[in-house]
């Protein structure tokens, strides 16, 4: 029993000895230094003959006031800054922030930082050393999406600004409300490669030098201060690590439409903290209007599209037969059938293939529909009939779908006004039904079809496309017709068999 007191008192004196070491070891306060700002490596590499921004924090670990100062010395670089600072910390927790800069040379260099209170020194050394050759380089990517990619689709470095006016019209046609950040003009994607920390600055400039009034934060207005007008044009992102991807949107205080133009993107790398960039690029930048385009086609596909799809529809009802407007509903309906509704599905899965979707959704959309339009044409060769089927499919979709939109009623609506007067000129509509005959009209007028739907849609939705992927789309979908011909010619005779039944 007295052995275990003993032991128990031993151990309990061994305990409060290394508490009090503990406590006296202590020291009042606390130091550290970021040299760059924002780094806690003991060894820094920059450029050669550049300065570098630090700053030395000291923060009180002691209940009682605590008193004391900071010394700065360097070796082979120079101190910018004042080299001695006192500093009077009240409370636990209380400190002080002060910083420092300094240049380098072409030769290494050693920061020290002292700091002394209530008789404890503490010491922290940061190395400098220059680096003449820096495997870096960087990208930039604009339009970009919130992942950093550009979609191949689009026009790179070109960028469609949001019109600082949409009539209603053209609010109602595209279904959408002016909502969001109306100063927004687009993300920008800046990828470094390289390993370390690197500051990147982004200079907006117009041709003649200029900075454009673009900067990565909203403003809501041209109003602010004078130092956040000044920062328009500058970007400035700090921390980039190597081999990541930087995400930013571009805001615009001015009506967007003012910046329409040609324009240039200066990117600058430095390594973090030092004032000597290592990369220099320069990127073209376009600024776009869509708006124009948009009422153009608008008005192009509701005053002179629209009437002639209304007044064929209206022609063929009045005029046509019965039995005629019976089977172009049928043929309609089949068409919805067998070529929308699997279509949606071949679509969906099609477009992991990017901007070549239409190579798998085309044998679909296009080869099997137009298969069934020249059945159709067969069938019933009259001015109307392909018309009417389109009608017929284009109300099932609505209705199953639940899409009911005036875009595409003006889809519908320019589709007819090419298609029809080709298939009258050539001789189709007319009962002249072969293969030279129905090339020289589908394939053109899918061709002009495919590309004035895609206009359509970018100019009132404010995108733009890349022109190879303009002509690719238009010119590859409307091969697809060929074999769709082809085939709607052997199938024709069958269906003429059974057509009475």
């Amino acid at each position: 029993m007295a052995v275990a007191v003993r032991a128990s008192a031993l151990l309990l004196f061994l305990v409060m000895l290394l508490a009090g070491c503990a406590a006296a070891a202590q020291t009042p306060c606390k130091l550290t230094v970021q040299l760059p700002v924002g780094s806690g490596e003991d060894v820094v590499y920059v450029c050669p003959n550049s300065t570098v921004n630090g700053l030395v924090v000291v923060e009180s670990t002691a209940k009682e006031v605590v008193e004391g100062c900071i010394e700065v010395e360097c070796s082979n670089c120079t101190l910018l800054t004042s080299s001695l600072y006192n500093f009077t910390l009240k409370v636990k927790g209380d400190s002080r922030a002060y910083p420092i800069k300094v240049e380098v040379g072409v030769e290494p260099g050693e920061v020290k930082v002292v700091c002394r209170c209530s008789g404890a020194v503490e010491a922290v050394v940061k190395r400098l050393v220059p680096k003449a050759s820096w495997d870096v380089d960087v990208d930039l990517i604009i339009p970009s999406d919130s992942y950093g990619n550009l979609d191949p689709r689009r026009e790179r470095f070109t960028v469609v600004a949001k019109p600082s006016y949409v009539p209603a019209f053209l609010r109602f046609i595209s279904g959408e409300a002016r909502e969001g950040h109306l100063d927004l003009l687009s993300l920008a994607c800046v990828e470094v490669y390289g390993s370390g920390r690197f500051t990147v600055v982004l200079l907006f400039r117009s041709l003649d030098g200029s900075l454009l009034p673009i900067s990565s934060s909203s403003t809501e207005s041209l109003g602010g201060s004078s130092s956040s007008r000044l920062k328009q044009g500058v970007v400035v992102l700090t921390g980039v690590e190597g081999g990541s991807k930087a995400v930013l949107p571009l805001f615009t205080p001015v009506y967007p439409e003012a910046l329409v133009g040609e324009h240039e993107v200066e990117v600058l790398v430095y390594p973090y903290g030092s004032s000597t960039p290592i990369v220099r690029k320069t990127y073209p930048l376009r600024i776009v209007s869509t708006r124009g385009e948009a009422l153009l086609l608008t008005a192009f596909s509701a005053l002179v599209a629209l009437p002639v799809f209304v007044y064929v529809v209206v022609r063929y009802l009045g005029r046509g037969e019965l039995k005629d407007v019976v089977l172009c509903s049928l043929l309609g309906c089949l068409t919805f059938a067998v070529v929308t509704l699997p279509g949606q599905v071949v679509w969906g899965l099609s477009s992991i293939l990017g901007p070549f979707d239409w190579v798998v959704h085309g044998a679909v959309y296009d080869a099997l529909l137009y298969m069934l339009y020249v059945v159709a044409l067969a069938l019933r060769p009259r001015v109307g009939t392909l018309t009417m089927v389109l009608f017929t499919k284009w109300i099932m979709y609505s209705l199953f779908f639940g899409r009911l939109s005036v875009i595409s009623v003006f889809w519908q609506a320019t589709t007819c006004l090419f298609f029809e007067p080709l298939l009258y000129l050539t001789g189709v509509a007319r009962g002249r039904l072969s293969c030279p005959r129905l090339l020289a009209s589908l394939v053109p007028a899918s061709i002009v079809d495919k590309y004035v739907d895609l206009m359509l849609y970018a100019a009132l939705y404010r995108l733009y496309y890349a022109d190879w992927y303009v002509v690719l789309y238009s010119v590859g979908n409307a091969l697809y017709t060929i074999p769709g011909i082809i085939a709607g010619l052997r199938l024709a005779p069958y269906v003429k068999g059974v057509i009475h039944e």
